[in-house]
């Protein structure tokens, strides 16, 4: 009996892997950023985090150019609620470097809700540049 339960158990779970649209299959802001995906002419790696806590979102992004490629390199962070189906902006923040490493961090109090962070990160060659936007995982508070 014990024996027909885990064959049944270990069918069912087999089932459920296969079909398309699984609960196993990835997350909306996985697939915007598939991890380790090298897809920028001037950047290497994009890293953006957003953590709450108490009330309080903790939002960092750093970005990588280790061939020494860029010129220049800028980003917007801005720190997005959902509401109503979309997201919305309710905070922003800018930077710029000549350095071939950027980083940013931020802090701000949020009320309860869905929050993530977008950056937008300008990466400059030369006259030549490219645009990448970047999504942190959502976070509920």
């Amino acid at each position: 009996m014990k024996t027909r339960k885990l064959i049944s158990v270990i069918t069912i779970f087999f089932i459920i892997l296969s079909f398309p649209g699984s609960a196993f299959a990835l997350s909306e802001d996985t697939q915007e950023n598939p991890p380790d995906v090298p897809r920028y002419q001037y950047v290497e790696r994009i890293n953006v985090s957003l953590s709450i806590s108490q009330g309080t979102a903790n939002m960092g992004i750093k970005v990588e150019d280790t061939n020494g490629d860029t010129t220049k390199l800028a980003c917007t962070m801005y720190l997005q609620k959902h509401s109503g189906g979309a997201w919305s902006s309710i905070k922003s923040w800018s930077k710029s470097t000549n350095s071939n490493t950027l980083v940013m961090s931020h802090t701000k109090a949020v009320s309860k809700g869905t929050y993530r962070v977008k950056a937008v990160v300008k990466a400059y060659k030369g006259k030549n540049h490219e645009t990448i936007t970047k999504y942190s995982k959502s976070t509920t508070y």
